[in-house]
């Protein structure tokens, strides 16, 4: 199997369409460029890229759904991408932080703890050398520094070529 973003070409696309996500204000539920969530925002950029044929938009989760419970939603939108991808494509999972688990790379999806409970309730998407593009309640779309966020990570996604 090869990395999807293996490629120069397909790096620069998604970086091109980072920026064009940027200050796209945060939208719960939301999946337009006038407004997203971080789930939505990062199956909306595979969307562009080609890598999913579309997503759900009729997947409804609280605003507070991490706080009822252990139910893992944006974990479960993740797979559900994984499930969906384009003809010829795969998601691999790894457990962040362990031995086994690859060093991060350009186009890696990340599932985040950023609470308490220890649930998955934020992703992102590795967009160059130390940085990562996401979306948050407060901010809209944005880069960040990746170390910033990375001991939050409980999950690495890499998308491979069959």
């Amino acid at each position: 199997m090869k990395e999807y973003f293996a490629t120069k070409e397909r790096q620069e696309k998604l970086q091109q369409l980072g920026k064009e996500w940027l200050g796209v204000s945060y939208c719960h539920m939301g999946y337009t460029r006038g407004g997203v969530d971080c789930t939505k925002f990062i199956g909306l950029v595979c969307v562009e890229l080609g890598i999913l044929p579309g997503i759900e938009k009729n997947v409804y989760y609280p605003k507070d759904w991490h706080t009822h419970g252990n139910r893992e939603l944006v974990l479960e939108s993740v797979e559900r991408y994984g499930k969906e991808l384009a003809e010829g494509l795969k998601l691999i999972k790894y457990q962040y932080g362990l031995e086994s688990t690859p060093k991060s790379a350009l186009g890696d999806l990340f599932c985040l703890a950023v609470n308490q409970t220890g649930i998955c309730n934020h992703t992102a998407i590795y967009i160059s050398d130390g940085k990562i593009i996401h979306c948050l309640q407060r901010k809209g779309v944005i880069i960040s520094d990746f170390q910033t966020w990375q001991r939050k990570i409980k999950y690495l996604y890499r998308i491979f070529e069959e």
